[in-house]
C-alpha cells in the first residue's frame, strides 16, 4: 500500500531509506512498492495526497465505478476540488461538489450522476452512450437521472446520449455499433428483440429490422465454445429458412465497421428501405 513520505521520512525510514530501490515514487511526497505500477496503484496514491473536499471525478471515477471508458483515457487521473491544486499526475478540475460524492473502494468519487455529467466534456459521444447504457443497466441511473442543467460543459453531447441510450443494451460493443448505424442515417433497429415464427421462437437478436427481416449478431468470445457454436448455427439456419438475413459481427470485423455498414445499407435497400 502506498503511504506518505516527508523530508524526516515516516517513523520507520529515514528520507533515504524511503529512495532504496525496492520502492518508487507514483507522485511527489508518495512511496509504494517497486511493484506497484497499475493505474489503481496511481490513483490510491494520489488519494493519500489530496485535500479536503477533493474527489476523483470525470474518467477516473467512471473507472473506479467499474464503468467502460475508452482506451485513451486509462492512463488520467482527475480530481474535482474546491481549490485548485497542483500535482503532475492529476488533471485539476474547480468545483464544489457539495453532496455529489460517495465512497467506492474506498476512493472518494462523484457519484453516478455527477459522473455521468461530468463525462460529457471528456469522452465522444458513441462511448458515451455505451457508458450510459451500462450505468442504466447496472442501475447506477434510471432514466429519469439523464437531466442536463443548462451550463453543463458538453450539454448537447449529453443529451444526445441520454436519447440513443437503451438499458436493454446488453454489451459495449453493441451499443457502439448501434450508435454508429444511427450517425449514418439507418432507421433505429429493436435492441435484443425476439424472432418468433409461426408461434415458434426461434432466437434473439442483437439489433432487429423486423420490417425488412434483418437481423444483426455480435460474436463475443464466448460464442468461440463449440456448444455455443452449435446453437448460434442452429439459430441462424432457421432465421434463414424463415426469410432472415442474418449478419454476423466478430471482434475483428468490428475493426473495419465501414464496411460492415456498407453491408447493412446494401440489405436494407434490397428489401424496400429508402433513405
Amino acid at each position: 500500500m502506498p503511504f506518505i513520505v516527508t523530508k524526516r521520512g515516516t517513523e520507520e525510514l529515514t528520507y533515504a531509506q524511503t529512495r532504496r530501490a525496492g520502492l518508487r515514487t507514483p507522485t511527489r511526497g508518495v512511496r509504494t512498492a517497486a511493484t506497484a505500477k497499475s493505474w489503481l496503484d496511481l490513483v490510491q496514491a494520489v488519494a493519500l495526497t489530496l485535500p479536503t473536499g477533493a474527489v476523483f471525478s470525470h474518467t477516473t471515477a467512471a473507472r473506479i465505478h467499474g464503468l467502460p471508458t475508452p482506451p485513451n483515457t486509462h492512463d488520467d487521473v482527475h480530481v474535482t476540488v474546491p481549490k485548485r491544486g497542483s500535482r503532475n499526475a492529476v488533471t485539476w478540475h474547480q468545483r464544489d461538489v457539495g453532496d455529489c460524492s460517495e465512497l467506492v473502494k474506498g476512493l472518494h468519487v462523484t457519484n453516478a450522476n455527477r459522473t455521468w455529467l461530468d463525462l460529457g466534456a471528456c469522452i465522444e459521444m458513441p462511448q458515451l452512450v455505451a457508458v450510459t447504457d451500462v450505468m442504466l443497466r447496472r442501475g447506477l441511473l434510471q432514466i429519469s437521472d439523464l437531466v442536463v442543467p443548462v451550463g453543463t460543459r458538453g450539454a448537447r453531447r449529453l443529451r444526445q446520449a441520454a436519447e440513443l441510450a437503451d438499458p436493454g443494451s446488453r454489451s459495449v460493443r453493441e451499443t457502439l455499433l448501434r450508435v454508429k448505424l444511427h450517425l449514418n442515417g439507418l432507421p433505429a433497429p429493436e435492441i435484443n428483440s425476439d424472432i418468433i415464427e409461426d408461434g415458434v421462437w426461434l432466437g434473439t437478436g442483437d439489433l432487429v429490422w423486423r420490417e425488412y427481416r434483418l437481423v444483426i449478431e455480435y460474436d463475443g468470445i464466448h460464442h468461440d465454445k463449440p456448444r455455443q457454436r452449435h446453437q448460434d448455427a442452429q439459430t441462424r439456419n432457421a432465421y434463414a429458412e424463415h426469410g432472415w438475413i442474418c449478419i454476423v459481427l466478430t471482434s475483428g470485423q468490428f475493426e473495419h465497421l465501414d464496411d460492415t455498414i456498407g453491408q447493412i445499407v446494401r440489405v436494407l435497400r434490397q428489401r424496400g428501405w429508402q433513405a
